[in-house]
């Protein structure tokens, strides 16, 4: 089985308005265990080594990768202020 706790937006199921499970309960009432597996969707290689670069924490670099084909050009620039 397999789920992204960030995809789960509904507390009732669409069709028989049913409560949904949260992944902490699921994986106690079927006496399974989970797995983190990281694979990253949608973004372009220069946004991924961006927040590589600026959120080193987050291990991006680490993840699966299937990036779009069409890479994006980014421009990043520092502000001395709110206002600037």
């Amino acid at each position: 089985m397999a789920g992204d706790k960030f995809q789960s937006i509904y507390d009732r199921d669409a069709r028989f308005r049913e409560p949904t499970i949260d992944p902490e309960s699921l994986k106690y009432s079927i006496s399974a265990s989970s797995k983190s597996r990281n694979r990253i969707y949608r973004l372009t290689l220069a946004i991924i080594k961006a927040v590589d670069k600026f959120v080193p924490e987050m291990s991006i670099m680490t993840a699966d990768k299937a990036p779009q084909e069409q890479d994006a050009l980014i421009t990043i620039c520092k502000a001395d202020s709110r206002s600037q």
